[in-house]
This record gives C-alpha cells, structure tokens and sequence, in this order.
C-alpha cells in the first residue's frame, strides 16, 4: 500500500479484498476487477460522514488483504461497501443516484451502503442518507461488477419525524419498484418506519438493481422528504 497526494493505491493479486478503509469503518468484501484501487482519503467536508478520527492514523487503521474463498462464496450482506465514493467506477458495489439534495455528501449515494443504519435524524454523523429532496422522479442504482445471486433486499428508510410548526421532516416511500438487471422486477411496499425492512424474493443472478417509482406517501401533514438510510442485498458470489 503506498500513498501518493493524499491517495491510497492497492495492488492485490486477487479481484477481492477484506478492506477497512478507516478507525470505526466497518470491513466489507470489495470487488476489484482489475486487482488495482485508487482511495482517495477524504478530507474537508467530507469528513463529516465518516466516525471521528477514522483517518487520523491511517498507516494503523487502513487495513487490507486478500479475500479467503469462504469469506467470497459467504452468504452476507453483498451491497456493503463503507469505501465507496461518488463518480468512481473502479471498485465493486458502486452506488449512484439521478438526484443528490444540494449535490451534499450528506445525501449521497454512497451513505446507503456504507453500513451506518441509524434512521432517527438527518443532522450529523451516523444520520447520513442517500436523499434527492421532495422529488417524485428519484432513482437509485447499485451496481456490483460482477454477477452475484441474491434473495433478499433491506430497507431502512429515514425516520426523522421530528415536527416543527405542525409538519414532519420526513415522508417515506410506500412504494418502491425494484428493477433487476435479468429484466424482472418486484414492486414492495415499505411501512412508516425506521427499522429494517425485509423483502425475500426467488434468487436471482443479476449484476445490478435500480430503486424506481419511488412513491411519497403524503397523506400526512410533511415537508415530503423521503430517503434512504441504507439498504442490504443479501446473496452470494457465484465461484
């Protein structure tokens, strides 16, 4: 591992990897389809989405090595990945979105997979979410880089229902379409709630999915902000 201008460069002789990316940052199975990754250690602003101090010490708390066999073909979690940034494409699984409130890092993409599940706020770390606001043409994709087999999706939608002068900070979705990359699709219908949703399906081999037709439900008194703490894509690498 060397560091060049603020950039952790990997080399590994294997496609995946055991990754903790920083002091309190959950390790995550990583694809790297070219055996190389670039991480740039974030800095300023960006800063504010990780624990504190989690790069403070970085030779000490960076950790990487080789993926075992079982650790790979292991039933798990397959959308984790705390390393994640926007507008990479190098390292697997990748999430982006059509829309970002305010182009924040506090409602980016990549806050639905990096393992932090708290729902109860939208204000300071470990509250941060992928959100777009009080749109109703939102949509999200994850991508793995590879073809994975998975059975199983978890929402935990954002939950800050908080009011000030009468109305909610939050809404949320009552509907979500989930579209797989083998063409099919599933429609779920979330409740009002901060806590894990789980929605099982027959298996599927896809290498991506894409949240669509997301659906307010406004029929309460609420700004009509909907967004998504973090989502888990249950499954196995297919060896």
């Amino acid at each position: 591992m060397n560091i060049e201008n603020g950039i952790l460069k990997i080399k590994e002789n294997s496609n995946y990897i055991c990754l903790r990316a920083g002091k309190g940052i959950p390790k995550s199975i990583i694809y790297i389809p070219s055996g190389e990754m670039d991480f740039s250690i974030p800095s300023g602003e960006a800063l504010s989405v990780y624990p504190k101090n989690a790069f403070k010490d970085i030779l000490n708390s960076f950790y990487y090595r080789s993926a075992s066999a079982e650790e790979i073909s292991a039933y798990r979690n397959l959308a984790l990945n705390p390393a994640d940034k926007p507008n990479q494409n190098s390292y697997f699984p990748h999430a982006k979105a059509n829309h970002v409130t305010r182009n924040s890092i506090w409602f980016e993409s990549r806050n639905a997979i990096d393992g932090f599940a708290a729902t109860s706020s939208h204000v300071g770390f470990p509250f941060q979410s992928w959100g777009g606001g009080d749109r109703d043409d939102l949509e999200f994709s994850l991508d793995f880089g590879r073809p994975v087999e998975i059975d199983k999706i978890v929402f935990y939608l954002r939950a800050d229902y908080r009011t000030d002068d009468g109305k909610e900070h939050d809404t949320y979705w009552k509907d979500i379409t989930i579209e797989f990359s083998d063409g099919t699709s599933l429609t779920v219908h979330p409740q009002k709630s901060g806590n894990a949703q789980s929605f099982s399906f027959q298996s599927r081999i896809i290498t991506n999915i894409k949240l669509t037709n997301l659906v307010r439900d406004l029929s309460f008194p609420t700004r009509g902000f909907a967004a998504l703490s973090q989502i888990e894509v249950w499954g196995r690498d297919i060896i």
